[in-house]
């Protein structure tokens, strides 16, 4: 019933809600999820600790096996899918492979922006992009999606807690600017009270 409503709306990228006991995970594919996650997990370990080739095939072995579960249609690893492809894009944008990495970081906004609009989860994809852009010397682009992040976080009262090393090259293009645009003092004392 709610799952074929959802198949038979015409949004086919729209994920399965698990509301009704047929819906539910079977014990293996809770463990199929699992098991993905900590390919995710590995993978993280292997950028943090400079291999992005290694990092990069952690990740896309455990997104491929998340999306077999239902082919990828279980509301619960939506946010599992988005945190791989940023890892994918952070693995990408070590490789050098730039148009690659931007790629992997909008289809991850782009993910969380259908199922879970103006949420923490949406903002701290959005934030992780910009931080990129950022890095590749786009920083009037950084600053409009920061500003983004900043304004949905502040009117939905929420906090920037957890995002710290997304939101620090905000703080320093904001100081940057901050003698020449008069608006930067202003988007900084916002952001510094979330």
């Amino acid at each position: 019933p709610v799952a074929v409503a959802g198949l038979n709306s015409g949004t086919a990228g729209r994920a399965l809600r698990q509301n009704e006991d047929e819906e539910k995970l079977t014990p293996l594919e809770r463990a199929q999820i699992i098991d993905a996650q900590a390919l995710h997990l590995g993978g993280t370990t292997d950028r943090l600790r400079g291999n992005p080739t290694a990092a990069k095939s952690a990740q896309i072995a455990g997104l491929n096996d998340a999306l077999k579960v239902r082919d990828g249609r279980v509301t619960s690893i939506i946010r599992l899918r988005s945190q791989m492809l940023g890892e994918i894009a952070l693995a990408e944008e070590a490789l050098g492979n730039i148009a690659e990495a931007e790629a992997r970081f909008v289809e991850s906004v782009n993910l969380l922006g259908t199922e879970y609009p103006e949420t923490a989860a949406l903002a701290s994809a959005r934030a992780r992009h910009a931080a990129f852009m950022v890095r590749q010397g786009r920083k009037d682009e950084a600053l409009a999606l920061y500003r983004t992040v900043v304004g949905a976080m502040a009117a939905q009262r929420r906090t920037l807690t957890g995002m710290t090393n997304q939101m620090a090259p905000y703080f320093r293009l904001l100081t940057e600017r901050a003698g020449s645009d008069p608006a930067a003092i202003g988007d900084f004392f916002v952001a510094s009270q979330l």
